[in-house]
């Protein structure tokens, strides 16, 4: 974590296209790692939709407060923490997941307030996702982002904990032990290990593992 990406709060941003398996769907996870160098208010981190049109984006209050906005035709909905996620200068991991009905924040891979019920939002989105600023214009992200991740499945809390545990701190996240004898049947149970493994569209952008 830190190799990222570097986000003036002026012109700077990503514009990763307009995938339709992403962020066109019901079910969405969102994870990065953000370090806010200095909050403005109204900073975009991600969005992939337009105010008051379709889609949603993910952004900073003034007061620290993060916000995912929903939109439908009509109207934007913005549902927000209760209190400030980030620390000036810190790298922060961030998710969230949503679907038509709730919305839950993390932070560092533990829930970050209650799930949040939300109102039915327009995701026939043909916006581009953009990284650091906003689709309508203006709004950017004064910081770094890195390992951004953007799954079409709601993440349960568990994998959410490992990813962050994993990226933080990938040498702590397991250890070795020592040297086993030889086992004769080591796939006996190859089929019950992976058959409910799921299969989603998946989106990764600035990710280092070295």
């Amino acid at each position: 974590i830190g190799k990222g990406g570097f986000f003036d709060g002026s012109t700077g941003s990503v514009n990763c296209g307009n995938s339709a398996g992403i962020g066109n769907i019901n079910n969405t996870t969102i994870e990065l790692w953000i370090n806010v160098h200095s909050n403005s208010g109204n900073d975009i981190f991600l969005s992939k939709g337009k105010y008051k049109n379709n889609g949603w984006y993910l952004w900073n209050y003034p007061d620290g407060k993060t916000a995912l906005s929903l939109n439908d035709n009509l109207n934007t909905y913005a549902y927000n923490t209760t209190s400030s996620i980030f620390v000036q200068d810190q790298w922060i991991y961030l998710a969230v997941y949503f679907n038509q009905t709730s919305l839950v924040f993390y932070k560092n891979g533990a829930q970050f307030g209650n799930s949040i019920p939300i109102s039915g939002w327009n995701t026939n989105i043909s916006d581009n996702l953009l990284i650091g600023a906003f689709n309508d214009s203006g709004y950017n992200f004064n910081g770094s982002i890195d390992e951004v991740r953007i799954s079409s499945a709601l993440r349960p809390s568990n994998w959410i904990a490992v990813s962050y545990s994993n990226q933080k701190s990938p040498y702590l996240f397991y250890s070795i032990g020592s040297e086993e004898a030889a086992v004769s049947a080591i796939f006996s149970n190859y089929y019950g290990i992976y058959a409910a493994a799921p299969i989603t569209n998946e989106l990764i952008i600035f990710s280092n593992y070295s």
